[in-house]
């Protein structure tokens, strides 16, 4: 098995300007903030911030962030165990314009 790759689209409102800000700061601090149990960081990297595509086909979603593990376990970990990610994931989806329906995640094995 594979690296994988997780990815968040959302739509943010832009106002007030700063919480996209605030979110795009704390998503990031999650590669820090994740870890085991053993206190062991697992998440290889966080990219991501506001989109700039000139294509017009972002059908209303403002953000992307990518999520970089080393295996489907550590992918796993994340999603169903990690406290961090868990509260973390809480305040987003309350920030999202349209709550979970102004989400998308798409995760890939490479």
């Amino acid at each position: 098995m594979g690296k994988v790759t997780h990815i968040v689209s959302v739509k943010l409102p832009s106002t007030p300007a700063t919480l996209a800000t605030q979110i795009t700061t704390d998503f990031l601090a999650l590669q820090q903030k994740c870890q085991k149990e053993d206190g062991s960081e697992y998440i290889l990297s966080i990219t991501g911030g506001p989109d700039i595509s000139i294509e017009g086909l972002q059908k209303g979603f403002t953000h992307v962030y990518v999520v970089q593990f080393a295996s489907v376990e550590d992918r796993n970990y994340y999603v169903r165990r990690d406290s961090a990610h868990a509260e973390f994931a809480g305040r987003l989806i309350g920030s999202i314009e349209g709550g979970v329906d102004g989400a998308t995640v798409l995760d890939f094995e490479h």
